[in-house]
Parts: C-alpha cells; structure tokens; sequence
C-alpha cells in the first residue's frame, strides 16, 4: 500500500489549506478547524525536515526556493530590491561580519560618476584616479578588508553600478542606484530610451533578464516579438528589434532597441532575397565541425579562457583562433576541408535552404587562405546585404578581420557604408569596424579621394553612433572620426548630411 502521497496529491492537499473561506457561519466551522490543523502539520513538517537536513549540513537552497515560489505563485511576485546587500557567505549572521547594510545617497551619487567613466574609458586615468581613491575611502571609513569596484547586470535586467566589499570573514555586494546607461534606442530622432513610460522600459529590463538566464529560446523570442510588434504598432514603425550584447571583459550587457522609421525604410532596410529550394549535402561534415567549433569558441570567451585571437598569416578569418588546446584540432580540419570542396561550400553558401548553413559556409571560406583573398571577397560580397541577418553579419565579420590584417585584399567599400547605419546594432558595429581599420591602414596604398568623400558623408551617422551608450557601436564611430580628424585632416564639424 502505497504510503507517501503522490505530488499532485500534496500539491492539492496544500492548495486546499491555503484556500480559507473565513466566513463563521455554523456549517463553515469544522472545515476551519480541519484546514487549521493541516496547516500547524505542514509547518511541523516543514520545521521537522529545516532541522534534520540543516544538522546533517545538506544544502537548503532548494527548500527556501521552493517556499519562495509557492509564495510568489499565490501571493504575486515581488520586485528584487538590489539597494541593500548580498551576502556571499551565509556561514553567520551578516552583521556581525559587514559593518555596512547599504550606500549612502551620497556613496551612490559617487559610484554612478565612477561609472559613467568607466563606461566612457575603462583604462582613462581620470576613472582610474576617481575609482581608486573612493575604494581606499570607502575601505577605511568602515574598516574593511577590501573595496573593489564590480559593476552588474542583475538579473532583474537592470545594470548598477556596484562595489564589492570584504571584511575578515565574509564579503557582500552593495548596489547603488539601477542605470539607463547600458540601454539604447537606435533609428529615431524622436524616440529615445529616456522617453520610454515606465512598463516600457521595464520590457526591455525583462527582455536582458530572459536573455542573461539563458530562458528557453523559442520562449525567449515569442517575448521579444510581444514586445516588438506592440513597439512597432505603437509608433507606426517599420522595423523593430531588441538587440542584446554581453561583454566578456566586464560580463555586462547593453541592449538597444534597433528601430527603422517608415520614412527611412527604403534605404536602412535595403536587402536582396535570395529564394533558395536546395539543400546541400555537409562537405566531410565541415558544417557541423563548425558548429562544434562555434559552440566551444564561444564558451571560451564568455569565460575568459580566450586570450585574444593569434592570426595564423595565412587564414583571412580565423573567428576564435586555434591556440586554444579544445580549438587547435579544428585548423587542420578546416584548412583541408576547405580546400578539398571549396567548390561545395561557395554553393552553399550562395543559396541553401537552410540560412544558417550559408552563414557557416561564409566562415568557412576564410580558411582559402589570403592568396585566395580576392576570391573569396567577391564571392561573399555577393551576399553582405543579404536579408538574413545572421549571413550578413558572417560576411561582415570576414571582412572586418581582411581590413584589420590584409591590407593589400581590396573591400568593396561603397557597399559596406551604408551599413554604418544598418537596421541593427551588429551591422552598424562591423560596418564601422572595417572602415575604421581601412582608414588606419590603407592610406596611401588604396584609400581614393573618392572614397574619402564617401566615407565623409557618414559623419552625421558617425556622431550620432557616437552618443550611443553600446560600446561596439560608440567606441568604433568614436574612432573612425578621431582618424578622420587627426590623419586625414577632415573637419569633422562641416560634413554632408547623411
């Protein structure tokens, strides 16, 4: 006989507990004192089982969380409050470690202007200066171990600025204000983040959260496409997308909300459609390694085990490198494979019915090594405005590592400008990236006054890129107009608009 009850037996049982009727009517009576006496056992039990486990050292992580959700699915979830602590170390009572609950407003008004530098320039000394005196302040005003400057995306969304701080046994994060300093609107000269009402911005929030915990996918993007339709609606827009990047170096993310006005569609979202039926066979696997490859490459960087990419003078584009033990198999592979059946992977990436495949393809082709260069440059530019983003975005990524590191492979310029004001974050970043780097490194050898008055009809997009919080966007459009300015002599304050 089955003794121990089912889960959704007790999931009724607890339910039924909780739905008191607290009417004291005669017939209501024996049921109040029936759900009275439930409820005094499942806190005896719930007491009994907190004390067995917590002598026997167990974690109690998951009957905390389990309490919290239950709490949360009758009673209605509450906002995260991230202005006070959180503790680290939950071995003893928090206060008799951390001197310190919370920031000051004061305290807090410091640590958004350290902040703002540091989201300016990292490595500029007036942050460094200004960061390090109010850590060694901070430290010594309230006696402790260490202060050190940790901002964060939380996972409510919102990013803030935040210290963390160690006293002799135990360390917390102390939070200051929530900023809008990692969120952006793109695309508008009307609609700015900072216009957005409340529930709006509390969307976006929503959305960075969902992206950081890793959410289902198909969950994830059926939100976002709430979202967009509802924006794209509202406004009477043509394009709208909410664009998420997370930055190895600091683990922050900023999102901008990548927007084409209806005015403007004819010439931001100008793309070729290719209509393709066939879908290739996977030359030796080649596709699926590198999706292999993809996969651990991206791993590594996310946890800092990539220590900046070591071009291999022979590969036009090598993504992640092969330095690291885990990727090292991969350039063998690559290298012959690609060699063996370029032929294939030109095909498929021409025109394969599944995109994805195309967008690997064009990676692929890097590996023909840069004899091959002008080759494979025409055979992706065929391409570099196509409608599928991910394949526009590859063929951008090849180039920008061509401008970096091949100077004598010529690009097609005049089709990657209009990209420096691209529909979306990733094409404008990449855009911007091989100008820059075809600025820096072609004059004299291929840069043409022509080409210099073209690249100088973009300044407008440039400064405006510039305003952005995203640093893939601000610092390269920051850049490209310091190059202009200081090696080519351009005015940057009289350019044609754009």
């Amino acid at each position: 006989m089955r003794i121990i009850p089912s889960s959704q037996e007790f999931y009724k049982f607890v339910h039924w507990i909780f739905s008191v009727d607290l009417s004291l009517t005669k017939k209501n009576m024996p049921r109040l004192f029936t759900q009275a006496m439930g409820l005094l056992t499942l806190i005896a039990a719930g007491s009994f089982l907190y004390k067995s486990m917590a002598s026997r050292s167990y974690s109690l992580s998951f009957v905390t969380s389990g309490i919290k959700n239950i709490a949360t699915n009758w009673f209605g979830s509450r906002k995260e409050d991230t202005t006070t602590s959180v503790k680290s170390d939950d071995t003893k009572d928090e206060s008799s470690l951390i001197p310190i609950k919370q920031l000051t407003d004061d305290e807090k008004k410091q640590l958004d202007g350290i902040f703002l530098l540091y989201l300016e320039d990292n490595n500029d000394q007036e942050y460094i200066t200004k960061c390090t005196q109010f850590c060694e302040d901070f430290k010594n005003n309230h006696s402790l171990k260490s202060v050190v400057f940790s901002p964060t995306t939380y996972t409510n969304g919102w990013t803030y600025p935040a210290i963390v701080v160690t006293s002799e046994k135990s360390a917390v994060t102390l939070f200051g204000s929530p900023t809008e300093k990692t969120f952006d609107v793109y695309g508008s000269k009307t609609i700015t983040f900072e216009k957005l009402r409340e529930d709006e911005k509390s969307q976006v929030a929503g959305l960075v959260a969902s992206y950081r915990n890793n959410i289902d996918r198909e969950i994830y993007d059926a939100k976002s496409l709430r979202f967009c339709e509802y924006f794209k609606k509202k406004y009477s827009l043509a394009f709208v997308q909410v664009s998420h990047i997370t930055y190895p170096n600091n683990n922050l993310t900023f999102t901008t909300v990548d927007l084409v006005e209806q005015q403007d569609a004819e010439v931001r979202l100008k793309f070729t459609k290719v209509n393709v039926t066939v879908e290739h066979n996977d030359p030796d696997g080649l596709l699926a390694k590198f999706g292999e490859y993809w996969k651990k490459g991206a791993e590594l960087t996310m946890a800092r085990k990539l220590q900046g990419v070591k071009n291999n003078p022979e590969i036009l584009h090598p993504l992640f490198g092969h330095t690291h033990q885990e990727l090292a198999p991969y350039e063998s592979i690559f290298s012959n494979g690609v060699e063996k059946h370029s032929n294939e992977l030109i095909a498929i990436f021409r025109g394969d019915s599944n995109p994805s495949n195309s967008a690997k393809a064009a990676f692929l082709l890097g590996y023909k090594g840069k004899k091959e260069g002008n080759m494979v440059v025409a055979v992706l530019q065929e391409r570099m405005q196509d409608e599928d983003q991910e394949i526009r975005n590859n063929v951008l990524r090849v180039f920008a590592f061509i401008a970096e590191y091949h100077h004598a492979i010529q690009l097609p310029l005049d089709k990657i400008l209009p990209l420096l004001n691209g529909p979306l974050t990733t094409d404008r970043n990449k855009a911007a990236g091989i100008v820059c780097q075809y600025l820096r490194h072609q004059k004299g050898e291929f840069i043409k006054e022509a080409e210099l008055d073209e690249i100088k009809k973009y300044i407008p997009t440039l400064q405006r890129m510039e305003q952005l919080n995203q640093p893939n966007n601000r610092l390269w459009a920051k850049e490209i107009l310091k190059v202009l300015k200081d090696s080519y002599g351009v005015d940057i304050n009289k350019s044609e608009k754009s």
